[in-house]
């Protein structure tokens, strides 16, 4: 189907070829659009029949021609066919509502003389008007206008919303005014209570009229509302107190508080705006109660109030309480209780712990110590006795330790007390202005100063042989004199006794005629021995063995390692690649580095035992000397050059310690 335009253009024809004559006529019907009115939705048309004559002449009797919106022509008489345009007309065309239109044109051509008779048609379009407006898509938020800016086909149509939102109707400008292409819809605060959530959507529908007011269509669009979180987060206030009467009386003061112990009474309110409603609400992500809420011994000092609402708004306002604040070391002691020795009656007691040294304000801290004991089959505690600062017990910082020395160390109950065959339960009671709390140990029996069992006989303290006293613990002897020990024997003397070669030594005695002893000691890995002799009055001093130490080697050579710090290293290489070519008066020289397989603590004297070539008379020397290592020189009274085996021996003699 041919659309129109306004140049004219053939729809249809038809031609007829005259008998006798030798030509022919063709009938053309043409079309065209001149004006289109947008405003009244119409088109005026032209349409033409027309004629042309292929040569010479032609005429026939009798003729009728009709046209669509043309005047009809027609007659009896003597009609000529020639090139010529026969009628023509037009007419104004309206379109449908939604600016489309298609028609049929025709024509009728019919002469009688010729005997002819015939319609030409055709199916046209005429360009589409445009007609309703398109919708916008509006977006804006409550309390605030959004703006309209339409594009209309012609300038002089109207315009009319009407809006559809959760239930929310209404037009725009109003149900009866009219605007042209631009406007603002004001989203009032009254859209809040259609706004469950953050946003919502509804529907526009664009009404377009012409300008007397005649519905020309509508098209639709969409209508977002959104909450602006700036005028819709919820409020949120809060007071933060102490509510434990306890702890006001220590601080002097309920904005205080003291942690584990305070209870924080948390007065608030939360307010949510524009009719949503709250749906959570948190303290410290944790529950939050009704107000007032109060978080038993708050350990704290942070408060992070959360709320969110119904339209997930949600804020979070942090209340820091770090400048009242008190942080509060509960009081926590560890105790032992021991007996210093097993067969004795003394029972001691360490003690260290952590304690809040400082003031809560009002009130200093301060710390009670007191002890008391009683038999294990006992009911009865008999009272100890209370500890003193700085002679029982000594703060320092936030610590506490019995003794009085800064550290841990034991405190006396008694000398006397405490008979080696029974046990004790002991208690300690600690007590600061918060915390009143004891802890109790158990010592059991001790032990006799000798007892049999099935396989031997057991000494539990200090004894005696031939009026020499000895004390064993640890498998070891203590509190004597090496030197009363003349008696053959392997002894193991701990570190409280005189004259030994070392702590921790164990001593080989030679007893007869001719006394001595040879001790050995082991001190980090490192085996040292030491001898003397006794003259029949007096002891020799202690002698170093010179034991080796330590003995190795590596791709540099040996070593040897002496306890007396004496330190040997020695090697032999055979090497290709050693030239003694270099000229040197009648002889020939050449030079090799070599390095200590261990570092000597100073130069040690080296020695070259061999630099031989090949099976020359070649000899060596030493060219100079460090503690990591040294360069020897080859000489030969003939050159040798690289390629042939060559012998390289030598040693070094140093120390590697002081002693």
């Amino acid at each position: 189907m041919a659309t129109l335009t306004t140049n004219w253009q053939n729809i249809a024809s038809w031609s007829y070829t005259f008998q006798g004559y030798g030509n022919y006529v063709t009938f053309y019907l043409d079309a065209k659009y001149s004006t289109q009115s947008i405003e009244n939705n119409n088109t005026a048309i032209q349409t033409r029949l027309t004629s042309v004559l292929s040569s010479g002449s032609a005429y026939g009797a009798g003729y009728n021609y009709t046209c669509s919106y043309a005047p009809t022509v027609s007659g009896s008489g003597q009609w000529n066919f020639e090139n010529e345009t026969i009628t023509s007309g037009g007419d104004t065309i309206r379109h449908n509502d939604d600016g489309t239109k298609s028609l049929t044109l025709s024509a009728t051509v019919a002469n009688t003389a010729w005997g002819f008779n015939h319609t030409l048609s055709a199916d046209v379009a005429l360009p589409t008007i445009p007609r309703a407006t398109s919708a916008p898509n509006l977006d804006g938020y409550i309390e605030s206008s959004v703006a309209i800016s339409l594009n209309p086909a012609s300038s002089s149509f109207k315009h009319r919303i009407y809006y559809s939102y959760n239930g929310k109707t209404g037009y725009y400008p109003s149900s009866t005014g009219f605007f042209t292409n631009t406007g603002t819809l004001n989203l009032d605060s009254s859209f809040y209570n259609y706004t469950p959530k953050a946003t919502g959507t509804g529907t526009i529908t664009l009404y377009t009229y012409n300008s007397s007011g005649t519905l020309i269509g509508s098209k639709t669009g969409t209508l977002t509302v959104r909450c602006d979180s700036r005028k819709c987060v919820p409020d949120i206030s809060a007071t933060i107190v102490d509510s434990n009467q306890a702890t006001i009386a220590l601080t002097g003061n309920n904005q205080k508080l003291i942690k584990g112990y305070s209870n924080a009474q948390i007065t608030y309110t939360i307010t949510p705006k524009n009719g949503a409603t709250i749906t959570n609400k948190k303290l410290n992500n944790g529950t939050l109660g009704n107000s007032p809420y109060t978080v038993n011994g708050v350990s704290t000092s942070n408060f992070d109030i959360y709320a969110v609402d119904s339209r997930e708004f949600n804020t979070t306002v942090y209340y820091n309480k770090s400048q009242d604040f008190i942080s509060y070391i509960p009081l926590y002691i560890e105790m032992s209780v021991y007996r210093p020795t097993p067969t004795g009656s003394a029972i001691e007691m360490s003690f260290t712990g952590d304690y809040f040294n400082n003031t809560f304000g009002n009130v200093n801290n301060s710390l009670q110590l007191s002890w008391k004991y009683k038999e294990t089959s006992s009911n009865t505690w008999i009272d100890g006795g209370t500890f003193v600062e700085n002679t029982d017990y000594k703060i320092v910082n936030n610590k506490v330790y019995s003794g009085d020395s800064g550290y841990e160390t034991g405190i006396e109950l008694s000398d006397s007390l405490f008979p080696y065959n029974k046990s004790y339960d002991i208690a300690l009671f600690f007590e600061d202005k918060i915390i009143s709390a004891s802890t109790t140990k158990n010592v059991s029996k001790g032990l006799p100063i000798a007892n049999w069992d099935d396989e031997k006989f057991n000494i539990n303290g200090k004894f005696k042989i031939n009026n020499m006293s000895f004390d064993i613990k640890d498998r070891a002897l203590y509190n004597v004199d090496v030197n009363d020990f003349r008696e053959s024997g392997l002894y193991y003397f701990g570190p409280d006794c005189e004259n030994i070669p070392a702590p921790w030594s164990k001593v080989i005695v030679n007893g007869g005629y001719d006394i001595s002893q040879l001790g050995i000691h082991v001190d980090s890995n490192q085996p040292e021995a030491y001898i003397r002799g006794y003259d029949g009055t007096n002891w020799s001093g202690w002698k170093l063995i010179n034991s080796v130490y330590e003995a190795g080697s590596n791709s540099n050579g040996n070593y040897r390692k002496y306890a007396d710090g004496t330190m040997i290293c020695w090697n032999q290489i055979s090497v290709k690649d050693q030239a003694i070519n270099n000229a040197y008066g009648s002889l020939y020289q050449g030079t090799r580095t070599i390095t200590f397989p261990a570092t000597f603590l100073t130069d040690p004297v080296v020695a070259c035992t061999q630099f031989q070539w090949g099976t020359s008379a070649s000899w060596g020397t030493v060219y100079s000397t460090g503690t990591s290592s040294a360069t020897l020189r080859g000489i030969d009274v003939l050159s040798r050059a690289t390629g042939t085996n060559c012998v390289i021996g030598w040693y070094a003699i140093g120390r590697w310690k002081w002693i």
